[in-house]
C-alpha cells in the first residue's frame, strides 16, 4: 500500500470517530488497529488538513494526558516483559478469547496442544489443572516463565527453545498456538516451526498484526499467505482485531514520552488466522534471514539487562560512560526500526 493511501485510510477512520466522540480515550479503545502514536499523529494531519479546528485538536491532545483514565491491568509480569524480546501478553479478555478458539479447535481428548511464544495461555490451562492434553511450551524464556509447572503435572512440559537456530524438536502436535512478532520473517519462522512440527490435518492458530500497525502489512500478509500454502498449510478462518493484549511497562513509557498518558483496557489488539496442515507442501525449509543483534541477558531483583553480544563492540578502554540515547532514556517508539541511535546501545 503506498503511503498517501495508507495514512488517508488512518485519517478518515480517526475523523469518523471524532465526529462521534471527541476523546483519545474512546478513540484509542475503538479497536481500529491503529497505535496511539498513530492516531495522535492522524490528528495532526486532520488539523493540518482543516477537517478538525485548532480548539478541538487542543481538546482531544488535552484529553490524551487524562491521567484519571488509566486501567490497571491484571497481568503476572513475571518476568517483566523486554522491548527486545517483544513481549506483549493477552489481556484477561484476550486470553478467553485464545481458550474459546483452543477449545474449539481442539475437541478431541489426549491431543497434543504446543504454545509457541505463548506462555500466558500455557499458564491459563495450567491453572485450571486440565487433565485431558498434553501440553508443551515452547519458548526462548520458557525456564523463567514455568520452571515450577513439570514438578506438579506430567501432562505440562516446556521447551527452552530460540527459534533463530531452528533446531528440530521431537514434537508431534495436533494443535499449536502461536503468537510471533509483527514482521514477515518472525512469521515465516514461526509458521517454519509449526510446520515441522504439528501432525497432517492438524490446527495452527496465529495472532498477526491488524491493517493498520504499519503500510506495508497487506503486502506483508499475501506474501506470508503464499508461504504456508507452500508449506502445506491452508488458510481456513480470519478474524480482524478479534484478541486483545495488555500494554507493557516499556510501551506505557513510550506513551507517555509522547504526551499519552490515558490507557483503555485492551487497546491494542491482534488479528486470528486459523489454518490447517492438508499435504507435505512444497518445500520443507525455506532460508529465512533476520538481521538481528545477539543478546545476553542478565538478571539483578526484577530488573532485567539486555548485553549485546558478538565481535561488534570495540571498548577503546575500561572507563565505560553511560551515555543518553534518547530524550530523557525512553525509547520514542516500540516498533522496530535501524536508526542510527538505536545501533549504538550496548545495554
Amino acid at each position: 500500500m503506498e503511503n498517501n493511501q495508507f495514512y488517508d485510510e488512518i485519517d478518515e477512520i480517526i475523523w469518523g470517530l471524532v465526529k462521534k466522540q471527541p476523546d483519545f480515550y474512546f478513540l484509542m479503545k475503538s479497536k481500529k488497529g491503529i497505535h496511539p502514536i498513530d492516531i495522535k499523529l492522524s490528528l495532526i494531519r486532520l488539523r493540518r488538513k482543516k477537517k478538525i479546528s485548532a480548539t478541538l485538536f487542543r481538546s482531544i491532545i488535552k484529553s490524551a494526558k487524562d491521567k484519571g483514565k488509566v486501567v490497571l491491568e491484571d497481568d503476572n509480569l513475571l518476568p517483566v516483559p523486554h522491548l527486545l524480546d517483544y513481549d506483549w501478553r493477552f489481556s484477561a479478555e484476550g486470553i478467553e478469547t485464545m481458550l474459546s478458539l483452543i477449545n474449539k479447535n481442539s475437541k478431541r481428548n489426549h491431543s497434543v496442544i504446543a504454545f509457541i511464544g505463548t506462555p500466558s495461555l500455557f499458564k491459563m490451562f495450567f491453572s485450571k489443572r486440565e487433565t485431558k492434553n498434553q501440553y508443551i511450551l515452547i519458548d526462548k524464556n520458557a525456564d523463567k516463565h514455568v520452571h515450577y509447572i513439570t514438578r506438579y503435572a506430567q501432562n505440562f512440559s516446556f521447551k527452552k527453545y530460540d527459534i533463530m537456530e531452528m533446531e528440530p524438536l521431537d514434537i508431534q502436535a495436533d494443535l499449536v498456538v502461536m503468537d510471533p512478532p509483527w514482521y514477515l520473517s518472525y512469521n515465516k519462522l514461526f509458521f517454519q516451526l509449526a510446520n515441522n512440527i504439528v501432525n497432517r490435518n492438524g490446527t495452527i492458530i496465529c495472532v498477526l498484526p491488524p491493517k493498520y500497525t504499519r503500510k506495508n502489512v497487506d503486502e506483508e500478509f499475501q506474501k506470508l499467505m503464499q508461504f504456508i500454502k507452500d508449506l502445506g498449510i491452508e488458510r481456513q478462518h480470519y478474524y480482524k482485531n478479534m484478541v486483545t493484549y495488555n500494554t507493557p511497562p516499556f510501551e506505557r513509557n513510550t506513551l507517555k514520552a509522547n504526551g499519552i498518558y490515558c490507557m483503555p483496557r485492551g487497546w491494542r489488539t491482534g488479528d486470528i488466522l486459523i489454518a490447517k496442515k492438508i499435504d507435505k507442501g512444497t518445500i520443507d525449509k525455506a532460508s529465512i534471514v533476520i538481521s538481528e543483534r545477539g543478546w545476553e541477558e542478565i538478571s539483578i531483583g526484577m530488573v532485567r539487562y539486555k548485553l549485546k553480544t558478538g565481535f561488534d563492540i570495540e571498548l577503546k578502554s575500561f572507563d565505560l560512560t553511560i551515555e543518553s540515547v534518547f530524550k530523557n532514556d525512553i525509547y520514542p517508539s516500540v516498533k522496530r526500526r535501524k536508526t542510527r541511535a538505536e545501533k549504538t546501545i550496548n545495554v
